[in-house]
């Protein structure tokens, strides 16, 4: 470095020349200047918290979710449930049956009367008319289809299946003994049964052909159960013939196949006493 006042070298770390003592002036670093956008940035942010917390406590604090909801209107029009009055079992049939049938009121009364208090029904239900035969129409109880035959005069016929439940002489089969006569979930296992009986009675148990268990006629009352067909086997010159047969035996365990034998008939021999269905 040189000395303004005499030309004099001077060291750099030197206060003062060594030669006229003149006092040495060191240049200061010009301070780093903040970009301006960034000091109104700050600003700004500082104006908008500041205006936030001023409104807050003018206000009197945050409204709470409650406040919220009733001081802002709902979009939603308040509207009214409107719930149509339930029918009873008996009502919706009676209105079903005059609506469909076209029949007057006294006769659907009838007819619900006659299905709940004399055949014993329960869960009645108007189906329908009878698709191919007027005045008949489809009823259900229990689970069961049944067929009722009426008119303005009165009613004449309530049927399930084969089984007529009411006619011209009254009552004679209510649901219960529907249920008792029902060979839906038996048909199978009697079948099973029958041809064990069958088979135990032959003179050539490997010959016996039964035949097929829709060619078979079945029914029962309760536990008390009938079969009838026919069936094949060779007879003693080892011929093959067939017989008719009947079968009737009591179910005693319903999951293990067991009976008690009743009456049996193959062809022109017979052992024990048939017992009516009726």
């Amino acid at each position: 470095m040189i000395c303004k006042h005499c030309g004099a070298e001077i060291d750099d770390n030197a206060a003062a020349c060594m030669r006229c003592g003149s006092l040495v002036q060191k240049k200061k670093k010009p301070a780093a200047k903040r970009p301006w956008f960034i000091i109104l940035l700050v600003f700004c942010k500082l104006a908008v918290i500041c205006g936030v917390w001023a409104i807050i406590f003018i206000v009197g604090g945050e409204p709470s979710p409650e406040e919220f909801e009733t001081a802002v209107p709902s979009t939603q029009e308040p509207t009214e449930e409107q719930t149509e009055p339930t029918l009873s079992p008996e009502d919706q049939f009676i209105s079903d049956f005059c609506e469909s049938s076209g029949l007057n009121q006294e006769i659907a009364e009838n007819l619900y009367s006659l299905l709940s208090e004399q055949l014993l029904c329960e869960d009645i239900e108007f189906v329908g008319n009878h698709e191919q035969m007027d005045y008949n129409y489809i009823l259900k109880a229990d689970g069961y289809k049944l067929v009722a035959t009426a008119d303005n005069d009165g009613v004449y016929r309530v049927a399930c299946g084969d089984f007529n439940m009411f006619g011209s002489e009254g009552v004679k089969y209510t649901m219960q003994d529907i249920k008792d006569r029902d060979m839906s979930n038996y048909s199978a296992r009697c079948y099973a049964i029958t041809e064990e009986i069958i088979k135990q009675n032959m003179l050539s148990p490997s010959s016996c052909k039964l035949a097929p268990m829709h060619k078979c006629g079945m029914a029962r009352n309760g536990s008390l159960v009938a079969v009838r067909g026919t069936v094949e086997g060779q007879n003693a010159f080892g011929v093959m013939i067939q017989n008719d047969f009947v079968v009737e035996f009591v179910l005693t365990d319903f999951d293990n196949y067991g009976y008690d034998l009743v009456f049996l008939r193959i062809g022109n021999e017979q052992s024990g006493e048939f017992i009516s269905l009726d």
